[in-house]
């Protein structure tokens, strides 16, 4: 059974690491290329805490949005 808290996030985290690939890459070439597979790992596990601490419970469900929108 999944967590339905972490399930978006779980979702779309290969999309954004193929979106950061080009300036993962770019920043890479300031690194000596002994370091760059670590410094990569690392930088992608950074990426992967920072979706995973998205707090999802804090996005409105449909009615309080629909709510929210009539009452502008």
């Amino acid at each position: 059974m999944h967590d339905c808290s972490r399930l978006p996030a779980e979702f779309y985290v290969d999309d954004i690491l193929k979106q950061m690939e080009p300036k993962i890459r770019k920043t890479l070439y300031s690194i000596p290329k002994s370091y760059r597979e670590d410094v990569e790992q690392d930088l992608k596990l950074k990426i992967i805490q920072t979706i995973d601490n998205v707090k999802y419970e804090e996005t409105p469900g449909f009615f309080e949005f629909k709510q929210k929108v009539q009452g502008w």
